[in-house]
């Protein structure tokens, strides 16, 4: 509000993070942020408070890597887990901010590098992998029920991240 002349900090409190947290604003509504570790945090108020809408761990304490939100349903989220000793990388959704959470199938067993919906389409998704040897790049068309791999000539590299054209949805950047 002051162009930059000051900054304030709005991470939540008592965040356990990874190395870097992932923090995302709803594109719907830039008072809404959401914060991960090992739960899911949410503000309504551009982060001057924080709530924990399931106080359960997502994934059995793994971290939070990735968040996306939604562009036309704030409560509409896909986050992506690490693995640890015990447990494996996940990919989950939930569909009222964070309260409750389905895990994803049909996706490879690695680690979500990125996640991105659609700017325009609110049924379509976008996953990226690392590692070698599978697919890397995944796409759903139903909201996440279905994905399926869309990387069909591109070099079975590690893939990073995922990025759609504001100005023309109907390109996709894809870095590794």
């Amino acid at each position: 509000t002051n162009s930059g002349q000051s900054f304030q900090d709005v991470a939540p409190g008592a965040i356990e993070p990874i190395f870097s947290a992932p923090f995302e604003i709803a594109p719907s509504n830039p008072r809404v942020l959401y914060a991960g570790s090992r739960f899911i945090y949410k503000s309504t108020n551009r982060g001057s408070t924080w709530t924990i809408p399931n106080p359960n761990f997502i994934d059995q304490g793994n971290a939070i890597v990735n968040i996306a939100v939604a562009p036309y349903n704030l409560n509409h989220l896909l986050v992506s887990t690490t693995p640890n000793a015990n447990n494996k990388a996940n990919i989950f959704s939930s569909k009222d901010g964070g309260v409750s959470w389905i895990k994803l199938t049909g996706l490879p067993d690695r680690l979500a590098t990125d996640l991105v919906f659609h700017p325009e389409n609110k049924d379509i998704a976008f996953i990226t992998f690392g590692g070698f040897g599978s697919f890397h790049v995944y796409q759903t068309m139903d909201g996440g029920e279905n994905w399926f791999p869309i990387d069909n000539n591109l070099p079975d590299l590690p893939y990073n991240t995922i990025v759609i054209d504001p100005e023309q949805p109907n390109n996709m950047y894809i870095g590794n």
